[in-house]
């Protein structure tokens, strides 16, 4: 069974109990399996309709192209070697799609974030979305803005470089503080300061 089978069965499940539900996870699982480093962006909600999170963002010709910025460069940084944005911009597309996309409210949210409304949806759901978690296997998780609600469900104390954690309960997975793509910087700034941090945890692993 494909993970893609496997997320299905999941969210039949979940979306029993909830009143509105847009799927999430593995945009086009052929390219997250070709992708070197397997990374979910963990967002708060998506705003929009209840469509299937995925096939919107596989069908569109550019889905989104903040998150196809920092997957590529994530994808092909290194301790010596930093991706330039213009490469990141010119590749976004399909580097979106080898994501996975994973929001912590599954029902679409509004034009602001209710984080107190969020953190207390997720806890609910905890199980389950550590149930996705391990169906999708990432070596990386890049909270977009909802690191704060991460490190309360998932106890994520463990610093191992600015910005970057680990947790006992997902060992193999680093996590990394950042904020959402929405956030009003512009989006070459953000886009070294995600690099910057994820080098500097590279260069203490090799170190």
């Amino acid at each position: 069974m494909s993970k893609t089978e496997e997320l299905n069965k999941l969210f039949l499940k979940w979306k029993k109990n909830s009143p509105s539900f847009s799927e999430d996870g593995i945009i086009n699982e052929e390219l997250w399996n070709g992708a070197d480093r397997k990374i979910v962006f963990l967002f708060k909600e998506r705003n929009g309709g209840e469509r299937d999170f995925r096939k919107l963002l596989d069908e569109d010709p550019n889905p989104w192209p903040v998150v196809g910025y920092w997957n590529y460069g994530l994808q092909n940084i290194t301790d010596i070697f930093l991706p330039e944005f213009k490469k990141a911009m010119d590749n976004s597309k399909n580097a979106c799609r080898s994501s996975a996309i994973i929001n912590l409210k599954k029902a679409p949210g509004r034009g602001s974030s209710d984080m107190e409304e969020i953190y207390n949806i997720a806890r609910l759901d905890k199980d389950r979305i550590e149930e996705e978690l391990r169906i999708i296997l990432p070596e990386i998780i890049v909270c977009g803005g909802t690191f704060g609600i991460c490190k309360q469900l998932w106890n994520i104390n463990e610093a191992i470089s600015e910005r970057v954690y680990k947790t006992t309960v997902f060992k193999d997975i680093i996590w990394i503080d950042f904020v959402h793509p929405a956030a009003r910087v512009n989006q070459d700034i953000l886009y070294y300061a995600l690099l910057y941090f994820f080098r500097e945890y590279l260069k203490n692993r090799s170190s």
